[in-house]
């Protein structure tokens, strides 16, 4: 016969006490425990995610704009290209290429690169800093008459706002 034929009984077992205040917690307690553990563990690794990506867009948004500004620079001197150009290397066409790889990267990165050129007051006043008025008989209502920075947008999220020239009719003389 072994030992563990017999079982000892419990008053053969001596109570000892437990060291501190130890609380001895339900399963389901410790699991909401542990969830609450990982639940912070994921907010900070998510808070973390979002402060990079935020990082990435900032420093994107400038290069954003030099493309902008690439491409009107390149409306402007098309003839001038166009003339220098030779008959197996155009110039102009080689940059118009490159500019064109640089705005389908950026759009495809969720970036949007907004000239707001004859846009209403009301459709770019949330996303523009007004640098100035041009005020004219030729504007028959508010718009922009002239784009200094583009609006950029990333994933439909204004992240920098355009500077604009704003163009309107007249001042009316209002008689006292």
């Amino acid at each position: 016969m072994s030992s563990l034929d017999k079982f000892p009984e419990w008053n053969s077992f001596e109570m000892k006490d437990m060291p501190g205040n130890t609380t001895i917690l339900s399963p389901s307690a410790e699991i909401a425990s542990d969830l609450q553990r990982f639940a912070k563990i994921l907010k900070a690794s998510q808070d973390k995610a979002e402060a990079e990506n935020n990082k990435n867009v900032e420093s994107a948004v400038p290069l954003a704009i030099m493309v902008y500004k690439f491409d009107l620079a390149l409306k402007m001197y098309e003839s001038k290209l166009k003339e220098i150009s030779e008959k197996k290397s155009d110039v102009y066409k080689h940059l118009r290429v490159l500019k064109d790889q640089m705005i389908e990267y950026f759009i495809e990165a969720g970036f949007e690169i907004i000239e707001p050129i004859g846009l209403s007051f009301e459709d770019v006043a949330d996303s523009v800093y007004i640098q100035h008025w041009r005020h004219d008989e030729k504007f028959s209502s508010e718009v922009v008459d002239e784009v200094l920075n583009p609006i950029i947008k990333h994933n439909g999220r204004v992240v920098e706002f355009g500077r604009v020239i704003m163009g309107a009719p007249p001042e009316q003389e209002i008689d006292a």
